[in-house]
């Protein structure tokens, strides 16, 4: 597996928990991935799942002690597809979490603990004894997926880390204050981790850049919408982006955005103004799922 600059960001990111979130997350999701295990909702940060138990055929067992086990066996049910749902998140073009699960012991761990953390909805009993229970969990934030996903190997890796802004002045009137990429047509994948790229392989976001670890972990690198009027209206850009159109997609899982080295040029333009590259004021524009 390669070593992405993603990994270097969250590595560096743990040591930011603690530090509360500088950008509210978007508002209600449209990008919303569905499997038959749950939903990853993109927009949001949320990721999903519904746990299914029936009570046990027993002639031995009273009804109030079969519907206990029919709660425990739909919270088993719904521990398992979260595990499973988490599994298959999409970190970057070339690598899922189960990649990092896979590979250490100490990311294992981690997502284990953090799936038994996992937020559960009220029990729904159904006609027939057997209840359904939702289970919900963050893709960002403190508890969150994007919060363990750190793989061991680059723990002893120096990361270039932007500081934190405190008191920040606004950009300079005139400027942008962030970018929207337009991936509509293009069959971009949302992923927890997906660049910018030019034709000629040149990287725009994020690259070497350094990025504030906070940002990443608490809304992400980039935030999904399927409009372009949702992204307009989404406050992560700011009243004033540079729209810039992709001219197809990039990675072998297609979650990076390819654009012509003339509009990579003019966001580095754009952004060594308005340093909005930084603090991940970028959203993409795909296709619904």
């Amino acid at each position: 597996m390669k070593s992405s600059r993603f990994a270097q960001i969250f590595l560096a990111s743990a040591l930011f928990l603690g530090t509360s979130a500088l950008y509210s997350m978007p508002a209600p999701a449209s990008v919303v991935e569905s499997s038959p295990d749950g939903q990853i909702d993109w927009s949001s940060g949320k990721l999903s799942a519904t746990g299914t138990g029936a009570p046990p055929n027993s002639p031995n067992m009273g009804p109030a002690q079969k519907r206990l086990m029919a709660i425990s066996a739909a919270r088993a049910d719904a521990y398992r597809k979260l595990g499973e749902l988490i599994n298959g998140v999409q970190v970057d073009s070339e690598t899922i979490v189960k990649n990092y699960v896979t590979e250490s012991d100490i990311v294992r761990t981690k997502v284990s603990a953090l799936i038994r953390g996992a937020h559960f909805g009220d029990a729904r009993y159904l006609s027939d004894g057997s209840v359904e229970i939702d289970v919900t969990m963050g893709m960002y934030g403190t508890n969150s997926v994007a919060a363990v996903i750190v793989p061991p190997a680059l723990q002893k890796e120096e990361v270039k880390v932007a500081p934190l802004p405190t008191n920040e002045p606004p950009p300079p009137s005139g400027s942008y204050t962030g970018v929207i990429v337009d991936c509509r047509g293009l069959g971009v994948e949302p992923a927890m981790s997906p660049e910018i790229l030019d034709t000629n392989g040149k990287e725009i976001y994020i690259g070497s850049m350094p990025i504030d670890p906070d940002m990443v972990v608490n809304i992400g690198i980039v935030g999904y919408a399927d409009s372009m009027q949702q992204a307009q209206a989404n406050a992560r850009v700011g009243n004033k982006p540079l729209i810039i159109k992709a001219t197809r997609s990039g990675g072998s899982q297609k979650t990076d955005a390819v654009i012509t080295p003339e509009l990579g040029q003019q966001i580095l333009s754009a952004d060594s103004g308005a340093n909005f590259l930084s603090h991940s004021k970028v959203i993409f524009v795909i296709d619904p799922k």
